[in-house]
């Protein structure tokens, strides 16, 4: 459909993206003259990204904010973290890293009865601590709108 056509009708395309990494594309003919918080509907999450020839709309203007016929509304969501135990998560990983180094060739030299290579220790003591450390800070989340 031309952008002729779509003016007479009194259409806008809304072309939304669920991912900014993401190739997948959904196009939608929606009446002009709504606006921008209507075309979107009630739950939009203000992780979108909402732009109008190219212009970005900030989400205080989309309730109103009324595209003309024949326009172009680009949406992409930004998917949000959210998580802020993933950095206790690094730091906890780290020092066990440090003490794993150490450890692993005083248990290797050690422990005769059992044997083993220091880095058959380091990877078991790498094994349990991060058993330990996901227990305490919890898994990784990702939010989507």
């Amino acid at each position: 459909m031309t952008t002729a056509a779509l003016t007479m009708t009194g259409d806008c395309t809304l072309v939304a993206r669920p991912h900014p990494f993401d190739s997948n594309t959904a196009f939608a003919q929606v009446p002009a003259g709504q606006t921008l918080a209507q075309m979107l509907g009630p739950d939009a999450s203000h992780s979108l990204q909402v732009a109008i020839g190219g212009h970005e709309v900030p989400s205080s203007l989309w309730s109103v904010t009324r595209p003309k016929a024949g326009q172009t509304i680009h949406v992409t969501n930004y998917p949000q973290g959210g998580n802020a135990g993933k950095w206790v998560r690094l730091v906890l990983t780290v020092v066990l890293m440090y003490f794993t180094y150490g450890a692993s060739g005083w248990a290797a030299s050690a422990s005769t009865a059992f044997g083993g290579s220091a880095a058959m220790w380091g990877a078991a003591f790498m094994l349990v601590g991060q058993l330990a450390i996901t227990p305490m800070v919890g898994q990784p989340l990702e939010v989507l709108a």
